[in-house]
């Protein structure tokens, strides 16, 4: 089944959550190697927004099914990540936006070149 852009601005939306409890992850909480990745996912979902910056700098911002897709994309993105700092925050771990904020101030953290350029680190 083809996917055409109308389908896919019908069916996206916010992470159904219901049923799960975040909070059996504290009698059973993931392996270290799983919240490693955990985290990993979680920055990359929370920073979907520096890639649609990055793209709709790019001709594609011409595009309405283009500007349309990473609409929603970006929209769904921001959803998984807020699911994944849930998990996170069940393992008693920083998440969401002050996980987001901590890693931007990182200079080890996540970066992306437009920060860089306006924002250098302070030395």
């Amino acid at each position: 089944m083809r996917t055409t852009i109308d389908s896919y601005k019908a069916r996206a939306g916010r992470l159904d959550l219901d049923g799960i409890e975040f909070g059996d992850f504290r009698d059973q909480p993931l392996a270290p190697d799983a919240l490693r990745s955990l985290r990993y996912m979680h920055d990359i979902e929370h920073h979907t927004v520096c890639y649609l910056r990055d793209l709709l700098l790019t001709p594609a911002h011409r595009d309405p099914a283009i500007t349309s897709f990473l609409s929603c994309w970006a929209y769904e993105e921001m959803w998984h990540g807020e699911a994944m700092a849930a998990v996170l925050e069940a393992h008693g771990e920083v998440a969401g936006a002050p996980r987001v904020d901590q890693r931007m101030d990182d200079p080890g953290g996540v970066r992306t070149p437009l920060r860089d350029v306006r924002s250098p680190d302070p030395a």
